[in-house]
């Protein structure tokens, strides 16, 4: 199956030259995306603004299930927008709304620079202070994550909310502990203590499902995804800590004109329209 073409460029080579790089998140970079990625405007779009209550009640034929390595991430990258787990070991999705096995590729989060936003999902327009998003890819199908990012439903994302408490979470604090070592965009790094993807999710299995898009650039409209109504609580500093990253390599000089003062201080997505889809509401 031949891979999309986006501004004369197949994804999988988007993805080496690290397209995200393009772009920022200021108060109106998100709305011009579509100016260099015209799926950015398209019909199904993500995020979505949820609306809790109203969504289509679905009880599928085999509940939602996942298996994942306690010691499946090992490495952590500063993106330049943001910190992302590496995947050594192995994780499978699977049942409810997905038709076939999926692998877990990538675990990322998006943020915002105060506790009243971050999401990029929202719940009848309420935000949480951020959002962890585990991509997966449909391995059954697929010989690579490139081309199940190309193919209708090649991609299941699981979105978890967070939430701001008291109380530390300690598996974030291990990403927590390793952003020190990679304070500037490109830099990679081995986490001292590797991180177990089943403790970043809710223990409650109750989700919205819906049909949408990633939520960065090239924004493909490919991704089956699962917001779980239940967030994840961490302490206020641990959310503070996302925000020191800096978006600009060790070689670079810092940004002048950035208004976030080359740091990483919000990295959402504001809402899309819903565009007539159908939101499934599964407890």
């Amino acid at each position: 199956m031949g891979l999309k073409v986006v501004n004369g460029l197949k994804l999988k080579n988007l993805l080496a030259l690290n397209i995200l790089n393009l772009f920022l998140y200021g108060e109106f970079c998100p709305h011009t995306w579509a100016v260099h990625f015209p799926l950015a405007s398209g019909k199904r779009q993500s995020p979505i603004d949820i609306p809790s209550g109203r969504g289509e009640a679905v009880n599928f034929s085999s509940g939602l299930a996942w298996t994942y390595d306690s010691d499946a991430c090992d490495r952590i990258t500063n993106t330049g927008h943001g910190w992302k787990l590496l995947v050594s070991g192995n994780g499978e999705l699977w049942g409810g709304p997905l038709p076939s096995k999926f692998k877990l590729e990538q675990i990322h989060a998006h943020w915002g620079c105060t506790e009243n936003e971050g999401s990029e999902h929202t719940v009848d327009g309420v935000a949480y202070p951020g959002e962890i998003h585990l991509v997966h890819w449909d391995s059954e199908k697929y010989s690579s994550f490139a081309e199940a990012a190309n193919a209708d439903g090649g991609l299941a994302v699981l979105g978890v909310f967070i939430t701001v408490g008291d109380q530390a979470h300690d598996e974030i604090q291990k990403i927590v502990d390793a952003l020190e070592l990679i304070p500037n965009k490109d830099m990679t790094e081995n986490l001292a203590k590797t991180v177990d993807p089943l403790k970043l999710l809710p223990e409650s299995k109750a989700f919205w499902n819906y049909e949408g898009s990633l939520t960065t650039p090239p924004c493909l409209e490919t991704v089956n995804w699962i917001v779980f109504k239940t967030p994840l609580t961490v302490s206020k500093e641990q959310i503070s800590a996302f925000r020191a990253l800096r978006a600009y390599a060790p070689e670079e000089d810092k940004p002048g004109d950035d208004e976030f003062g080359g740091q990483v201080v919000q990295n959402f997505r504001p809402p899309m329209p819903l565009c007539g889809r159908v939101v499934r509401d599964c407890c």
